[in-house]
């Protein structure tokens, strides 16, 4: 799984997976919600074919709460959004999970 961040044209730090297809879009980002304690803001969205999303909230303090975007498209795959700065760490942290991940499934191919 190849996880590469970077900022999209507003500035906020992004997340890309390419190798997540539609049909496992919902799975995979429930198990990420899961994983880092994140809850539903939004219901989720997809067209069937070509986009999907759903918001989550991230709750840092009783006094800060950010969201965290995860977006599917047929020419970009995944994509994990930061909607602020506050958010930013916690998507570090997926990337690092994800080359985690990775790097575990590299280890039992080699086995």
């Amino acid at each position: 799984m190849r996880a590469v961040l970077g900022r999209d044209a507003s500035g906020r730090l992004e997340l890309s997976v390419l190798e997540v297809p539609l049909q496992s879009f919902l799975d995979f980002s429930n198990e990420i919600a899961q994983t880092f304690s994140l809850q539903p803001k939004s219901d989720f969205v997809t067209d069937g074919a070509e986009f999907a999303s759903i918001v989550f909230r991230h709750d840092h303090s009783k006094n800060q709460v950010s969201n965290i975007e995860m977006a599917w498209d047929h020419w970009s795959g995944l994509i994990i959004t930061a909607s602020d700065s506050n958010a930013e760490a916690t998507v570090q942290r997926i990337h690092d999970w994800m080359i985690a991940i990775r790097s575990e499934q590299d280890d039992c191919d080699k086995q």
